[in-house]
């Protein structure tokens, strides 16, 4: 097990230098010509330690710890009339005192290039992302029984033209790919990829409100299954957004979905709406959803979303939050996992946080989470730490 871990991290480790490099590469190819009066940078670290009662959330034998986690990333960035350019790499690691083998490594990088023209406009964005089954599963595929490396690849490229004043259009085509280092007989996870396409052609009412139309397409497979396991999910969706002022914006859509393959067919509802209020010193955010996803059992889901989030500036320097989650996700098809298709994930979490220096703070959170599979698992957890908001920097 020890070599083969060894093997796997070498070999994240190559793949994490490849798409470290074709993402700069992307933004010096495109920002060439003033590069050295344009870059900046803004670096922000996080220390925590606190407690969990059930660091694995399962209803077996829950395993509490105590936990330290150390989470450094930067964002990189170069903007001009033209062009946005950003890379925004991160790196977590984290720490159990009872059961090392719970122990995290995990490492993402996001980028975006935006280049414009006086009536359109082309962005590439790429992620990546390594880190385990402890996290990704979570309100999916539910497994929580080993601490299984996974990683996942994601691109997108969308232009946008603008047709006339209030009419825009825009096409969007994004491929992913997830890979599991784990047991798919006893874990029920597989590799897969997912590739789909959008286009959606809005348009302007007034100053305030709009209305749009987008029709989307996505296929699921499965490398290890035959090609005659594709899935295939088709959406149409009509939205409105308003935006009365800087305090209120209002989002809303809704349309129908389609789940079909070569033996199966489902025909529903996908929806979503999404309301935030700003003011001064808080804000709200509300959202509800219905969509179709894939996750790690290689399948389509049938995902359900519901969150608040609140935060308040209290003073200068105190400031406080507040969230809660809700998430059910609903296997269309049967799969090959051992586990349930139905997964239920709550999370509520609020936190406070002292500013005692311009860059410094000290925070405390507390959060309760429950998923539910085949049985029901709740967590508790309370954390203490350090915050540290770098300025941003320029590379000149």
């Amino acid at each position: 097990h020890f070599a083969q871990e060894r093997r796997y991290g070498c070999r994240a480790v190559i793949r994490y230098g490849k798409a470290i490099m074709t993402m700069c590469a992307m933004g010096l190819i495109a920002t060439k010509p003033s590069l050295a009066a344009s870059w900046s940078y803004t670096p922000h670290a996080v220390l925590n330690v606190g407690y969990d009662d059930n660091v694995r959330l399962t209803a077996d034998a829950p395993i509490e710890s105590n936990t330290a986690v150390l989470q450094m990333d930067t964002l990189l960035r170069r903007t001009s009339d033209t062009v946005d350019f950003s890379l925004a790499p991160q790196l977590l690691f984290a720490r159990y005192d009872r059961e090392s083998v719970l122990d995290r490594n995990d490492v993402s990088v996001d980028t975006s290039l935006v280049r414009r023209r006086e009536r359109s406009q082309w962005s590439i964005s790429g992620q990546y992302v390594r880190d385990t089954t402890l996290t990704s599963e979570l309100g999916t595929t539910g497994f929580v029984d080993a601490n299984a490396a996974h990683e996942s690849m994601q691109l997108v490229i969308a232009p946008t033209a603008q047709i006339t004043e209030r009419w825009s259009t825009s096409l969007q085509a994004a491929a992913m790919r997830h890979r599991y280092e784990s047991d798919g007989e006893s874990s029920g996870l597989v590799d897969y990829d997912y590739n789909s396409v959008l286009t959606k052609s809005n348009y302007s009412i007034s100053e305030y409100s709009s209305v749009s139309l987008d029709a989307s397409w996505g296929q699921i497979s499965v490398p290890e299954r035959r090609a005659a396991t594709k899935v295939n999910n088709y959406a149409a969706n009509l939205s409105w957004q308003a935006a009365w002022n800087e305090r209120w914006k209002l989002n809303l859509a809704v349309g129908p979905t389609r789940v079909e393959s070569a033996t199966y067919a489902d025909n529903g509802i996908g929806y979503s709406a999404n309301l935030d209020r700003r003011s001064e010193s808080t804000a709200w955010h509300l959202n509800w959803s219905r969509d179709v996803t894939p996750n790690g059992r290689g399948v389509l889901s049938k995902r359900e979303r519901a969150g608040v989030s609140w935060s308040a500036q209290m003073s200068e320097r105190l400031s406080t939050s507040l969230s809660t989650q809700w998430i059910r996700s609903q296997d269309f098809l049967p799969s090959l996992a051992l586990r349930s298709q139905s997964v239920r994930y709550v999370y509520v979490s609020s936190a406070v946080e002292w500013r005692i220096a311009p860059t410094l703070s000290v925070s405390t959170s507390i959060g309760w989470a429950e998923q539910t599979t085949l049985a029901s698992a709740e967590s508790y957890r309370v954390s203490v730490g350090l915050v540290w908001n770098g300025l941003a920097r320029s590379l000149q």
